[in-house]
């Protein structure tokens, strides 16, 4: 990254939506050390934390995969990363995250599109939606 491209996103107001699994929290906490405030919206979906708690079905590692999310969101909780737990999906409460609580100067978007698919990562500089 070049010194201004850390400049931009240093003091930035960032919502990062499904940013809570591997590549996100990575991701979270690269941003957070450039000096962003950083917002997660991620419904925990891929990580599932409910299937695996929940005993539906047998899932032997399945003690491994909560202790590794576990650590994920502590990380993150360790480094001042908002954690909202909401449906990309959900235009309304998208729309309250960016609106009300995170007020982002930029979103990014992790779109998981298939679970041995392509990872795209795509960059969006909001303007509007932050406008007062």
């Amino acid at each position: 990254m070049t010194p201004v491209e850390s400049k931009f996103w240093s003091e930035q107001r960032v919502l990062l939506v499904g940013g809570a699994g591997f590549i996100g929290h990575h991701l979270a906490l690269h941003l957070r050390q450039l000096g962003s405030e950083v917002t997660i919206l991620d419904g925990l979906q891929v990580n599932n934390l409910g299937y695996l708690t929940a005993g539906y079905h047998s899932t032997p590692n399945a003690p491994l995969y909560i202790s590794f999310v576990n650590q994920r969101l502590e990380l993150l909780h360790s480094h001042k990363i908002k954690i909202i737990v909401a449906d990309a999906r959900d235009y309304h409460a998208v729309s309250r995250v960016v609106a009300k609580r995170s007020r982002p100067q930029s979103c990014i978007l992790q779109l998981l599109l298939t679970r041995t698919g392509p990872i795209k990562i795509h960059f969006l500089r909001l303007t509007t939606v932050c406008e007062p």
